[in-house]
């Protein structure tokens, strides 16, 4: 990406004001933070959905843009095409009757991911993670960026569990389960994206991810995205072969280069896999694929003891 392409996507500042409220001091924010990194900076790897690291995030101007969401909003009133909500809809009907294996107080989520990064900057990272009730997390992290070697990390709940970007499962408990409510609360609450829609689009896999949400809040977020526009629906597979319900949200105005897809089981709702792809013919990707979730009593010691904190 050129700074030319850059500039051609450059939305008025009329349509960033509606689009995301206090730009100006997210910009001021961004200029005057040290670029320099910190020590022991390349062990804070942070969960959350937005660890694709395309090309145009090597140049600083495109890092900028990215932040500040200098895109089109979507501006496109309505929701999923009927069919896609129709499909949807089925899929929130499945997730209100599976069975929950929610984590209590004292106990664990455990979740085993894979993580594949093609392109200019590929990569495959294994991790294992313990959410506690309250959002800390201890890690288990080999390949990327740690050479091959296995790291332990612990990331303390002072620290996240109390937003969309690390979900606890306290917080998600504290949810509104109502389609109405939810999609409120989200649409009031999102940041960080190049539009609303999208920014919703996240926040859903960010809340079902692990599979530490209520069934009846898995229905709910399920039927946010019947709502939201941009949002197709088809039968498919995710990395592994397993069956899949692919719920694709793709703004051609917003992120025109860009697809991003949530993969359900079809049968139980289930998170299997979240995806980004290039659609301009370049070989970007991620891919996230969950393998084993589960809840559990204890972390192993052997994390435990060799975990190193993390602060933001």
């Amino acid at each position: 990406m050129t700074m030319d392409d850059i500039a051609a996507y450059r939305p008025t500042d009329a349509l960033l004001d509606e689009e995301w409220s206090g730009r100006t001091a997210v910009l001021e924010r961004v200029l005057c933070a040290d670029a320099r990194p910190a020590a022991g900076d390349v062990l804070a790897v942070r969960r959350g959905r937005r660890r694709w690291i395309g090309a145009a995030a090597v140049a600083s101007a495109a890092a900028v843009a990215l932040v500040l969401g200098l895109v089109l909003p979507s501006g496109t009133p309505g929701a999923a095409p009927n069919a896609a909500a129709a499909t949807l809809e089925k899929l929130a009907v499945r997730a209100a009757a599976s069975p929950a294996d929610l984590v209590r107080p004292g106990q664990f989520r455990h979740l085993r991911d894979k993580e594949v990064q093609t392109g200019d900057q590929p990569h495959t990272t294994v991790i294992e993670d313990w959410t506690s009730y309250d959002g800390t997390v201890w890690s288990k992290r080999i390949g990327f960026p740690f050479a091959g070697q296995t790291a332990y990390l612990q990331f303390l709940a002072a620290d996240r569990g109390s937003d969309f970007s690390s979900p606890s499962p306290k917080f998600l408990a504290g949810l509104p389960t109502d389609v109405g409510g939810l999609r409120d609360y989200l649409r009031s609450h999102v940041s960080g994206s190049s539009s609303r829609d999208e920014a919703v689009f996240v926040a859903v896999g960010d809340m079902l991810r692990g599979g530490m949400a209520s069934p009846e809040l898995r229905a709910a977020a399920i039927r946010v995205l019947e709502r939201t526009p941009h949002i197709t629906a088809a039968s498919g597979a995710d990395s592994l072969g397993r069956p899949a319900l692919v719920i694709t949200f793709y703004d051609r105005k917003a992120r025109a280069n860009e697809t991003q897809a949530l993969l359900f089981d079809p049968n139980t709702s289930v998170l299997l896999e979240e995806q980004q792809r290039a659609t301009d013919g370049g070989s970007f990707g991620f891919t996230s694929t969950y393998t084993e979730a589960s809840t559990v009593d204890a972390v192993p010691a052997a994390v435990i003891a060799n975990a190193e904190v993390q602060t933001d």
